[in-house]
């Protein structure tokens, strides 16, 4: 059985963290295999603190909704024409004369999906972008977008992995594929997040590349570096997991949640990330976990 509940993390400098359980008042249903997108830097003119939630599976069949996170409350947005319901998809904010969000992939049904939709948040519109590049069908991905560019990496597609780091680029409407190392194993269920202090790079985090292997640590990956792929100190976001969420909220990295060999992890990790692109640990916050929670599987 899902539940819904919403919290609310306070970060106050200097403070220690505190947790806040907010009103079920017109709460979403419950859901995993969602998104929820912040506006990024350039879209804070839209709204300075909220996100907006779309997709998801019920437990029973996937969702096709949007909700918008808002002054502390949820009020669903009208998007038409309606997406095809999904879940395990990507979702990213960009803004170009107006608030768009970039929604790519996912399960459609049974079925991965290469589709790439464009809603306009100030119409409420959406539009279907079709590319012979794309990708191949994906979902358990990871997408960020930076300067006018989504990055999609990893993922399933059919069930395999799909080894794979795309670019997508906004002006053009063009995919591009970059090369990857032969050695690096590249994961499904896992995050990216823009590297902070102004780096042109991305840190992806956790993730499973084979069943019975599950990452507990990260690696930063720098376009314009002549190594690329850097692989940070491991330990420091113990127990390794995927499916999990990770957030930079100024210097600080966000990370936790998600599946391991044992279920739920109880725990959030907090990370300082150091100019020098070392790792350090900085607090873990403990939560609850239900006794009744549910195996993980990757699909």
């Amino acid at each position: 059985m899902l539940h819904v509940i919403c919290l609310l993390l306070s970060l106050p400098m200097g403070e220690s963290f505190t947790w806040e359980r907010l009103p079920r008042t017109n709460l979403p249903q419950a859901r995993y295999g969602h998104t929820l997108t912040p506006p990024s830097a350039t879209g804070q003119a839209y709204c300075a603190h909220c996100a907006i939630l779309f997709g998801g599976y019920n437990g029973t069949h996937s969702l096709s909704d949007f909700h918008r996170w808002m002054d502390r409350q949820w009020a669903p947005l009208l998007v038409i024409p309606a997406l095809p319901p999904r879940h395990h998809h990507t979702a990213v904010f960009h803004f170009d004369q107006a608030p768009l969000l970039l929604v790519y992939g996912g399960l459609v049904g049974a079925r991965p999906s290469a589709e790439l939709w464009v809603i306009d948040l100030n119409e409420l519109t959406a539009e279907l972008l079709t590319s012979q590049t794309a990708p191949p069908p994906l979902y358990k991905h990871a997408a960020v977008m930076s300067e006018g560019r989504m990055l999609v990496y990893g993922g399933l597609t059919e069930g395999t992995l799909a080894p794979g780091l795309w670019w997508f680029d906004w002006a053009s409407t063009t995919w591009a594929a970059v090369t990857l190392p032969p050695s690096l194993a590249v994961p499904a269920g896992h995050t990216l997040t823009q590297f902070p202090y102004g780096y042109q790079g991305f840190l992806t985090v956790g993730g499973v590349s084979a069943p019975d292997t599950i990452f507990g640590g990260a690696e930063y990956y720098e376009p314009t570096s002549a190594t690329q792929w850097v692989r940070l100190p491991s330990g420091l976001l113990d127990p390794p997991r995927y499916g999990h969420v990770a957030t930079l909220m100024g210097d600080l990295l966000l990370y936790g949640f998600g599946c391991d060999e044992s279920g739920l992890p109880n725990s959030i990790n907090l990370a300082l990330l150091g100019m020098n692109g070392t790792l350090f640990s900085r607090d873990v916050l403990e939560l609850h976990t239900h006794s009744n929670t549910p195996p993980c599987t990757l699909r």
